[in-house]
């Protein structure tokens, strides 16, 4: 398996139509994890926080599917505060380890 080029969309409706498709063409079991969000804030305010984050709630993959990490890296010591660094990689699972769907459940990735 090879990474296929990575787009990026001014959306997130595009950017779900797109993994959206990709991954109907992937075949294999789906993989469902859900996020766990922790914290101090009252849990209406922590719902509203995270409503605005890029991540979703829930995110299924299959064995194949390229994800990407991003990190948006702001007020390191040698930037403006006011700066920010993205920074990504790009990786295909190729192997879910562990019997079951629960949160004990690992990716293995290829490195490209």
């Amino acid at each position: 398996m090879t990474l296929l080029t990575t787009f990026s969309f001014p959306t997130r409706a595009e950017v779900e139509h797109a993994n959206g498709s990709r991954m109907k063409s992937l075949s294999g079991q789906e993989m469902v994890f859900t996020a766990v969000d922790s914290g101090n804030q009252d849990p209406t305010q922590r719902a509203k926080t995270l409503s605005n984050f890029m991540a979703q709630e829930t995110l299924t993959l299959k064995k194949g599917a390229q994800v990407m990490l991003i990190k948006i890296w702001t007020g390191a010591s040698s930037m403006d505060p006011q700066e920010k660094l993205l920074l990504s990689c790009t990786r295909m699972i190729i192997l879910f380890i562990g019997s079951t769907r629960r949160h004990s459940t690992e990716l293995i990735f290829r490195k490209t």
